[in-house]
């Protein structure tokens, strides 16, 4: 089986990253994978990163000229099944081009798209659930990351003629487990005796905001709470500059990405979720593997593998004060905080399946494609 994979995901140009040997391992499963990378500038030539995966960087001068470039080298690539990262602007061109070497359409949805806040978030994101009304029907294979996505497309009536198969994103869970932390946040930052831990993109449908605010009011009560903020994007000055309205300098910390993340999640005390809307959360799966207590609003795997009350605390989207009350009570009932961490962790037993199991089911769903 030829399988040609859409990306945007510029990663896949550096070499050791994580992503690239992902696609390794997905060469694995098929007889020959060839990938074609959205990139801005550098060469254009393709890349051999197994025997059997190729990489085609478009290398173009924009972010529009990057899509239209997937059709002009994708339509020159023989094919068994073409495959989309989204059911949106490259979902779009993954249907032409299939529609144009006669290869079967799989499209893979990430993001919790039919979430309210989803289309709320920008007009941009408005043609993006319209565009996936249109090819979503014409997919011969639907990947979803979440049960809650799929129950999504359930309650909408897009006529799919293939039913969405919920496969997560793979994490290697026991690894996370067994790992021992190389950084301890409560050494690295003593001046607080609570360290909240916020790991994300920088983006507004995180809510990074949120956060700031609850603990704003935390310290009132609380005043050596501090958060470390691990992660970068567009939002970071707007959400330093509300570090500074709210005069919490010395208590918010933004530390960018770090290669040891897992160290971060184990020595933090609690963890804190405040996406407007997810797809799975791999950053709750971390969490529950590392055995720090998660607040999270109603996104992803919380509210569902994780149960308000049981598992973690799950707030209401946008409720500042439901965040503050949680963390309010993990701070003052310690042997709470580690209750709430095991259950999430029984919780999470079911998704720590092995690399190679994940690559069977990765199989069994584009052979049925």
């Amino acid at each position: 089986m030829k399988v040609l994979m859409l990306s945007t995901d510029g990663n896949l140009l550096k070499e050791g990253s994580a992503v690239r040997a992902r696609m390794i391992s997905y060469g694995t499963i098929c007889g020959e994978l060839n990938i074609l990378v959205a990139s801005l500038g550098g060469e254009k030539n393709r890349i051999n990163i197994a025997p059997n995966v190729f990489v085609y960087p478009t290398a173009s001068k924009d972010r529009i000229s990057s899509r239209l470039s997937f059709l002009g080298i994708g339509k020159k690539i023989k094919a068994d099944m073409v495959t989309s990262q989204d059911p949106f602007e490259t979902g779009l061109f993954a249907w032409l081009i299939s529609k144009k070497i006669g290869a079967k359409l799989e499209l893979q949805i990430h993001t919790d798209f039919l979430s309210p806040y989803f289309a709320d978030e920008s007009f941009l994101n408005k043609i993006r659930v319209f565009l996936s009304r249109f090819l979503l029907p014409k997919a011969d294979s639907i990947r979803v990351v979440s049960k809650r996505i799929s129950d999504s497309l359930k309650a909408k009536s897009y006529k799919l003629k293939a039913i969405p198969v919920v496969l997560p994103v793979f994490v290697d869970i026991e690894k996370i487990r067994k790992a021992e932390p190389k950084i301890d946040l409560r050494k690295k930052y003593p001046q607080f005796d609570f360290i909240i831990l916020m790991v994300s993109r920088l983006t507004r449908e995180k809510n990074i905001g949120l956060g700031i605010e609850a603990l704003a009011e935390v310290i009132k009560n609380h005043p050596k709470a501090g958060l470390i903020i691990v992660g970068s994007g567009p939002e970071e000055s707007k959400l330093k500059s509300q570090v500074t309205d709210y005069k919490l300098q010395d208590k918010v910390i933004f530390v960018g990405w770090v290669e040891d993340v897992v160290s971060y999640f184990k020595t933090a005390d609690a963890f804190l979720n405040t996406s407007k809307y997810e797809g799975f959360g791999m950053a709750l799966i971390e969490a529950a593997a590392s055995d720090c207590p998660i607040i999270s609003t109603d996104t992803g795997i919380a509210g569902s593998v994780l149960r308000n009350g049981e598992e973690a605390f799950i707030c209401p989207i946008g409720d500042a004060t439901c965040f503050c009350r949680g963390l309010e009570r993990l701070i003052a009932y310690p042997a709470l905080c580690k209750e709430i961490a095991l259950r999430a962790e029984t919780a999470i037993e079911p998704l720590a399946i092995s690399k190679e199991e994940y690559l069977k089911r990765m199989k069994e769903i584009w052979d049925e494609c």
